[in-house]
């Protein structure tokens, strides 16, 4: 449904249809030319997903574009 953004590199996924538990298997990707990018899952929750992005340097950093999807029951 949207997106939060909680800052550099962290976001929030919010779910238009809520999954029946936290038990679902969220997956991200990032769009960035200019470097390398590694993904977090900071949290789970039914309607939510929170993810960190990291460079290589392990600094936080926003990525130019953004993909997610997820698999689990849905409520």
């Amino acid at each position: 449904a949207s997106l939060t953004d909680g800052g550099t590199g962290i976001v929030t996924v919010n779910w238009a249809t809520d999954f029946s538990s936290a038990n679902f298997c969220p997956i991200a990707t990032f769009l960035d030319a200019a470097q390398a990018l590694i993904v977090k899952v900071t949290a789970l929750a039914a309607g939510t997903t929170a993810l960190i992005i990291y460079n290589t340097s392990a600094a936080a950093t926003d990525p130019t574009g953004f993909f997610c999807a997820a698999f689990g029951d849905q409520a």
